[in-house]
């Protein structure tokens, strides 16, 4: 195994790859990486340009990584002050990664600019692909749901820190036992969408997705992504009424409960639910 170590302008060791089995995925403008810090404790994903060219797009989303932080954590400090449950957090850092640190390369690497990213209680390798799962598993109306719901709140929380993002389901990354979704997506300068047109964009793929199998209140749901996917849906709302709409009718339909990740094999047409099949 070819390990690759990045060094910062200074020649400061930074953290290590395999540029092959750790690469996750490929744009025109970056690579996606699987990295470990040097002593092997921290994992993180990592953003590299694949030209200097690009350094700009991942200086910006560096700088947007912060703001969103930082608008989690007065959000968070707003909402304390009115919480009953002192340990109940609104958590808005669960849906977009964490900018663990941000470096230039020096000369001999390119001089690129690199962004390690962390997830907030989570490990990274625990997550996996939106779209990986999409090529193996259709989905259940209730999992669709919960994963729909997040995309949701993310975009409530971009909304309130002035925000948008433009919908991408390779940005999407998921871990389904602890219903964890965050999005990596940050989109480039220059090519933001209206909320309702990316969650358009998000809600088609998700009925794409999910495969109907006799739920309770399914064919409400199935109206319900119909409607968003409509172009004809011009939403006079702003995105954090309808996050709230969309889970005012989640909790009527199916009650506010953990339901499992249950999914069917693309292959053999059996359902499973993470609590009685191997690992995804």
């Amino acid at each position: 195994m070819i390990v690759l170590i990045l060094l910062d302008t200074n020649g400061v060791e930074m953290c290590e790859l395999d540029p092959e089995s750790g690469l996750l995925s490929v744009t025109d403008w970056f690579r996606l990486y699987f990295a470990k810090s040097l002593d092997g404790k921290q994992s993180y994903l990592m953003r590299v340009p694949t030209d200097a060219y690009f350094n700009g797009e991942i200086n910006m989303e560096a700088e947007m990584l912060i703001h969103l932080d930082a608008c989690s954590e007065n959000i968070e400090a707003e909402y304390a002050k009115e919480k009953k449950n002192s340990k109940a957090r609104v958590h808005y850092d669960w849906l977009i990664p964490k900018l663990a640190a941000t470096f230039l390369t020096g000369e001999d690497q390119g001089h690129r600019q690199i962004n390690l990213l962390s997830i907030v209680d989570g490990k990274v390798e625990d997550f996996v692909p939106m779209a990986k799962l999409i090529e193996k598993y259709k989905v259940d109306a209730k999992t669709a749901a919960w994963i729909l719901g997040r995309l949701y709140k993310l975009q409530s929380f971009l909304e309130m820190c002035g925000g948008l993002y433009n919908f991408d389901v390779d940005g999407v990354i998921l871990e389904p036992r602890m219903h964890r979704l965050v999005y990596l997506g940050m989109p480039r300068s220059g090519e933001l969408m209206r909320w309702n047109d990316s969650l358009r964009n998000a809600t088609a793929a998700i009925n794409d997705w999910v495969e109907f199998n006799g739920t309770e209140h399914e064919e409400d749901f199935r109206k319900l992504l119909d409607w968003t996917c409509s172009k004809d849906n011009s939403r006079k709302m702003t995105g954090v009424e309808a996050h709230h709409e969309f889970y005012d009718k989640l909790d009527e339909w199916w009650g506010h409960a953990y339901y499992p990740f249950t999914y069917m094999e693309r292959d053999t047409g059996t359902w499973h639910t993470i609590t009685d099949a191997p690992k995804l």
